[in-house]
């Protein structure tokens, strides 16, 4: 169970660093007629409302399509997305 939760905390961690939810939640810091605690609050619940909706979603998928798929179609997901931006840019 620790491996998977750790395994888990740290890619999702990493993973957010310098990522736009992040940047938005460091602007809102910076406003002093924000509280500290409203930053603070909006910006975690926030983000347990996505991960929540992430992995509900994913749970129910996983129970539907075999791992196998669901790996491939995330990786191409991934793949596409980086084309885009690469495109955009």
């Amino acid at each position: 169970m620790w491996k998977a939760f750790l395994l888990v905390f740290a890619s999702v961690f990493l993973a957010e660093i310098g990522d736009k939810t992040q940047i938005a939640t460091f602007t809102y810091a910076t406003r002093k007629e924000f509280p500290p605690w409203a930053v603070f609050g909006g910006a975690s619940l926030a983000l347990l409302a996505s991960t929540a909706v992430a992995f509900f979603v994913g749970h129910k998928v996983g129970t539907i399509l075999p791992v196998k798929v669901i790996r491939v179609t995330s990786g191409l997901i991934f793949i596409l997305m980086g084309i885009w931006c690469i495109l955009r840019s």
